[in-house]
């Protein structure tokens, strides 16, 4: 050897999760005077230690869980233990990507305007006692008369013709009328029908 290598300089990353510089005390808080408070470890950040963990969890090379993210709310002790509905779920979160949602999308759903205006027989703002104890299920109407008053098979009618009639007529008059784009269909109580649209049959047992 014709001459003595220099040492290399040892550096240390801060961030590194490996690392290990000692063995820390486990004191306990209670006992610990206010003058010895130990200082507590600033973590240096550093720009490509996030992307590279991000990197690595994506490849599946480690396991990467979020440092940032806050911990699970604890269960609310004034909850009803014999609740079993569903109400927590329905709830508005205020999560940031909620909040995303409210500020780019606003309101998700559009209601009628007869609805907005609180117009029967949609939205019923009073209603007597025979309606009250009706109010969960209410009975099956009866017919006295007409087609459906007397037992047996009925025909049922198809709809294309009506809903092709009225998509026709929205597409053309309303939409050249509001200078197109969007049109809000949903204006008087007539709009207000399952005969030119998708309708869902739910019974209660």
């Amino acid at each position: 050897m014709s001459r003595i290598p220099k040492p290399k300089i040892l550096t240390l990353d801060p961030n590194d999760e490996n690392i290990v510089l000692g063995i820390p005390d486990d004191i306990d808080p209670a006992k610990q005077r206010s003058d010895s408070v130990t200082p507590a470890k600033v973590k240096i950040p550093h720009p490509h230690v996030k992307k590279s963990k991000i990197l690595l969890g994506k490849a599946g090379v480690i396991n990467v869980m979020e440092e940032d993210t806050p911990p699970p709310p604890p269960k609310s002790p004034d909850r009803d233990p014999f609740n079993v509905s569903n109400d927590r779920y329905y709830m508005p979160k205020s999560s940031e990507s909620s909040l995303r949602l409210k500020v780019g999308g606003g309101n998700l759903i559009q209601h009628s305007t007869p609805v907005v205006e609180l117009r029967a027989p949609f939205v019923q703002t009073h209603m007597g006692p025979m309606r009250l104890r009706n109010f969960h299920r209410p009975p099956m109407k009866r017919f006295s008369h007409g087609t459906l008053a007397h037992p047996g098979p009925h025909s049922v009618l198809p709809l294309l013709k009506h809903i092709k009639k009225k998509a026709k007529q929205r597409k053309g008059t309303e939409r050249a009328a509001s200078g197109g784009g969007d049109v809000f269909f949903m204006r008087t109580a007539e709009d207000l029908t399952g005969r030119d649209g998708d309708l869902v049959l739910v019974g209660v047992l």
